[in-house]
């Protein structure tokens, strides 16, 4: 078990995730850019079960027939994680305490990579 901890830039979402068995990977689609303002996701895929708040909730934005749900902080609007239709989540890494501590193993939607964003995928 990897339990780490994070929160959104005012604290009032706080929360813990087990991200032992997720799967890190940067994503570069169009979705996750627009949704975060990055040209670079960084991300841990989870059970949503595998996720505790514990405190506040984000706020879900998308629509309830759309795969995803992207998940804010009402009050700050830092983007949290990214909820699938099956169940899984997306945990926005920039928002753990100790984003370093997952290691990056995969890079999805690379075809979908604008200009030249070189990415380490030692870290």
């Amino acid at each position: 078990m990897t339990m780490l901890h994070g929160q959104c830039a005012c604290g009032d979402v706080r929360y813990q995730a087990d991200i032992g068995s997720g799967r890190r990977r940067y994503c570069t689609c169009v979705l996750c850019r627009l949704a975060s303002g990055e040209a670079v996701v960084v991300g841990v895929d989870l059970p949503a079960s595998a996720l505790r708040w514990c405190a506040g909730e984000p706020v879900f934005y998308g629509a309830a027939t759309s795969q995803l749900r992207h998940g804010f902080c009402a009050n700050c609007g830092s983007a949290l994680c990214t909820l699938r239709q099956d169940g899984t989540l997306s945990l926005d890494v920039s928002t753990l305490d100790d984003c370093a501590a997952i290691g990056v193993r995969s890079h999805v939607h690379a075809d979908y990579r604008r200009g030249p964003a070189p990415l380490s995928m030692a870290l």
